[in-house]
């Protein structure tokens, strides 16, 4: 998948790839993309590129991108991160996986292990082979490749992944 950034095309054009993260794209900024010229691509890896774009372009692109809630820079720690609809959407939701999922990319690189956020123990939208962590009851586990830790909420799965 691409990573978030400007990267030059066959033509000597560019294309800039933003991340959405938690792949959630609110009105505003669907409103704010519908704005912008030129070719608009989006994939499954929570990516969208704009294509065709002059080199002098980038910066208000950014710019206007990074205002709309998206990642535009390599180095993110959504990259890599994801989670499940969680409380609001899901009736089986334990505890509130987004907020989790804001709190730890902030505490994240780029280059650590994906890492995916369960609200209950179904793990529902967890990629094969990610750190795990999930709600189930009154406790949340998190799944690294050792045997399961258990904690007693996201305070403390947080904590195990620092």
């Amino acid at each position: 998948p691409l990573a978030p950034g400007a990267v030059a095309q066959r033509d000597g054009r560019a294309a800039l790839t933003a991340l959405a993260p938690l792949g959630r794209l609110d009105p505003d900024a669907l409103d704010g993309l519908a704005a912008l010229t030129g070719e608009l691509r989006l994939s499954t890896r929570r990516t969208l590129t704009l294509l065709d774009l002059e080199w002098s372009e980038l910066d208000g692109l950014r710019t206007e991108l990074e205002r709309l809630g998206l990642v535009v820079d390599r180095g993110s720690g959504w990259e890599g991160l994801s989670a499940c609809a969680g409380l609001g959407a899901c009736a089986s939701a334990r505890v509130d996986v987004r907020a989790a999922a804001v709190r730890r990319a902030a505490a994240r690189s780029a280059g650590d292990p994906i890492e995916h956020w369960s609200a209950c123990g179904r793990r529902g939208g967890a990629p094969r082979g990610a750190v795990a962590v999930f709600a189930d009851e009154d406790r949340v586990t998190v799944e690294a490749g050792g045997p399961p830790c258990v904690t007693s909420g996201v305070d403390g799965a947080l904590e195990l992944l620092a």
